[in-house]
């Protein structure tokens, strides 16, 4: 009667992955990562354990003996390697596949 159209939903914005760097691994005490984190706005370091988290990060698992850190990222799934961030340093799947 008066030409209205269903309302449509506004399209979900998916925020921008956080910038991961491995910068280190220590056992002194118990594993620990040493990451840098660059975000929008900031850059956040922290030093964490398995299941701890900074910022949209958690870390899921360290392997000293690879140099490597898997860690989540707002359900990306990433494996960190130390000596950078470059393509080759990394790889990502999604959380569940």
């Amino acid at each position: 009667m008066f030409g209205l159209a269903a309302i449509q939903p506004l399209p979900q914005e998916t925020p921008p992955l956080a910038e991961v760097r491995l910068t280190g691994i220590t056992t002194f005490g118990g594993k620990r990562a040493l990451l840098s984190i660059h975000l929008r706005t900031a850059t956040v370091t922290g030093v964490v354990t398995v299941g701890q988290c900074v910022g949209s990060v958690t870390v899921l698992a360290i392997d000293e003996a690879a140099g490597s850190v898997t860690v989540d990222n707002l359900g990306t799934v990433m494996v960190l390697k130390l000596g950078g961030n470059t393509r080759e340093h990394f790889t990502v799947r999604r959380a569940g596949a």
